[in-house]
């Protein structure tokens, strides 16, 4: 349990970071080469928020996921913001953005609960505006059928992945505030190894894509 809760979430964001660190050239779309800058701050930000988790002596980590959530949100924003061709998906990723930026600083500055509390419906607000996203994405892929196979397609199966992820995450964090600690350390590693599970998925996606093509 305790790896589960403290070091699953990083090892994760590992895996992402390997699949985007393997995928990513010099003349990849900036989309990725961000991505790529992302989880390499995932990493470093949920390794130090466990350690911290795990040690219960250097404080609360409680601004480290604010600011991870922050970052993630803008970042994923962007992404799907490149990836959608409609303008009108355009501007419901950025009506959703900016939405919750306003959220983030209503809650975490003008608040000023940025160090001092976990706002877990903030992190499900950012859960649902990214599953929002997803299902965006998904209706662009139903509205523009083609020839080519969309298994052989990176964006589908990280995205795939991220649908994994945050619809489980949206219904977890919710009843993560109201439980007591032994029950959240439960709730957080259940939400460990759904992040764990998407990020297998995005991976095993990937190496397929590259089996096949090595097939041709």
């Amino acid at each position: 349990m305790l790896f589960l809760k403290n070091f699953l979430e990083p090892l994760s964001y590992l895996v992402y970071f390997f699949l985007l660190m393997i995928t990513t050239t010099k003349t990849s779309p900036l989309r990725l080469k961000v991505l790529l800058i992302y989880y390499v701050s995932a990493v470093v930000i949920t390794y130090y928020a466990s350690f911290l988790s795990y040690v219960r002596i250097m404080g609360d980590n409680n601004y480290l996921y604010n600011l991870f959530f922050f970052i993630t949100i803008c970042t994923f924003s962007y992404y799907f913001y490149s990836i959608l061709n409609s303008k009108v998906k355009k501007y419901i990723v950025l009506i959703l953005l900016v939405f919750n930026v306003l959220l983030f600083i209503r809650y975490d500055v003008v608040s000023a609960q940025f160090f001092n509390t976990y706002n877990n419906y903030v992190t499900a607000t950012c859960n649902i505006t990214i599953l929002i996203y997803s299902l965006l994405y998904f209706h662009k892929l139903i509205s523009n059928v083609s020839e080519q196979n969309i298994l052989e397609d990176f964006n589908f199966w990280l995205v795939s992945s991220y649908l994994i992820y945050f619809l489980g995450a949206f219904f977890i964090i919710f009843a993560y505030k109201e439980k007591n600690e032994s029950q959240r350390a439960i709730i957080w590693s259940f939400q460990n190894v759904i992040l764990f599970t998407s990020a297998l998925v995005a991976l095993t996606g990937n190496l397929w894509i590259k089996y096949h093509r090595k097939l041709r």
